[in-house]
């Protein structure tokens, strides 16, 4: 690439364009693996901040500014070509920092209508599965689950998305056991409102199914 570049914005009822350290990290596919093989230190200043390190580097399949996430700041959104990986290989980048960074980045572009609701569920559906911490866990799907019910009405006149709930229920078998389970189990009962779904929680809550980390209980009365 001939240059790369970090353009700054504010929105217009704070219009500051703030100076801050940064750190950008290049990221390519290897081997099924999203992997980082160039890290600069840059400072951001005013609206456009040339990257003079990064002129002449290979165009990488993920690039994504390191900042620690502040309330106040919107992360960077995804350039093209950063969105499409991002969208089909996030489970693949194996530090979960820079995966953090990019989960924020795509919640805040599906939050300002830059990204389809339909493109973020469906990248939680696909990566959460790799987010062994809890509370990351639920942020995902709690994000998915609103972005849902804040989206347009479906032509099917369905409350959620007709794909939501029926890949919740498999991903609630894939962590036996645990609070990471039980996360996905809840995702799944808030979701579900069809009838197929319900008829399922049913199953699971009066034990005539099952699913591998559960526990049933018998009783007897003799």
């Amino acid at each position: 690439m001939a240059r790369f570049t970090i353009v700054q914005s504010a929105a217009p009822a704070y219009p500051t364009l703030r100076s801050h350290h940064v750190r950008v990290g290049l990221y390519r596919r290897e081997g099924g693996h999203l992997v980082r093989y160039r890290l600069v230190d840059s400072e951001v200043r005013g609206e456009r901040t040339e990257v003079a390190e990064l002129a002449g580097e290979q165009v990488p399949d993920l690039a994504r500014r390191g900042q620690r996430r502040r309330p106040h700041l919107r992360q960077a959104a995804l350039e093209p070509t950063s969105l499409h990986t991002a969208l089909d290989h996030l489970g693949d980048l194996a530090d979960p920092l820079p995966r953090s960074l990019c989960w924020a980045a795509l919640w805040d572009m599906t939050r300002d209508a830059e990204l389809p609701t339909r493109d973020f569920v469906a990248a939680v559906l696909l990566h959460a599965r790799v987010e062994a911490e809890v509370t990351v866990l639920e942020r995902l799907l709690s994000q998915a689950l609103a972005a849902i019910d804040q989206s347009a009405t479906r032509p099917t006149g369905r409350r959620r998305a007709p794909v939501w709930p029926h890949r919740l229920g498999p991903a609630v078998g894939r962590r036996a056991g645990g609070d990471v389970q039980l996360t996905w189990a809840r995702a799944h009962i808030a979701a579900a409102d069809s009838g197929d779904d319900l008829d399922r929680l049913e199953r699971l809550l009066d034990g005539a199914q099952s699913v591998p980390g559960s526990r049933s209980t018998t009783t007897s009365d003799g």
